[in-house]
């Protein structure tokens, strides 16, 4: 029935690890219908990490380039003294 599929779908939580699986299969081509299926998530869920990844991996680039900056700036200003 609608009802045993429905809950045999829902999940509370999946490991970074599941998340990661799913998200390179994507990035490796798998539609996300396929992988929402194989998951048994939502295409939904499936787009929901996609973006959480997306601004992760903003917020690592913004680090990363801060921290240049910082040891650029301590480079430059040991070269003054």
């Amino acid at each position: 029935s609608v009802d045993e599929q429905t809950q045999e779908r829902r999940r509370t939580s999946y490991t970074r690890e599941e998340k990661l699986r799913a998200l390179l299969k994507v990035s490796r081509g798998r539609s996300i219908r396929k992988v929402a299926a194989l998951f048994k998530v939502s295409c939904s869920t499936i787009q929901d990490w996609i973006r959480s990844a997306q601004l992760l991996s903003a917020l690592v680039l913004v680090l990363v380039v801060k921290s240049v900056e910082a040891v650029m700036y301590a480079i430059a200003s040991s070269k003054i003294d």
